[in-house]
């Protein structure tokens, strides 16, 4: 227990640019019309792994936008 609070300790920039990032990724996935029950897994799933989670949000965002605007 006292390591993980050491290392809870040492890593908290860390843990908080993973915050705001999976903020992001809400965000994002609330643009594509997600269920909450999606965007509270995709949030989880950012806050443990990070960048990779937000690219892939990102990309598919992205994707999203480029079949929109073809439609139009």
């Amino acid at each position: 227990m006292i390591i993980l609070l050491i290392y809870l300790k040492r890593c908290w920039m860390a843990w908080c640019i993973h915050f705001f990032e999976a903020i992001y990724v809400v965000k994002l996935g609330s643009e594509l019309g997600m269920s909450s029950t999606l965007l509270n897994k995709w949030f989880i799933q950012t806050l443990i792994f990070g960048l990779p989670s937000t690219k892939l949000m990102y990309a598919h965002h992205k994707k999203s936008q480029i079949v929109t605007s073809k439609k139009d």
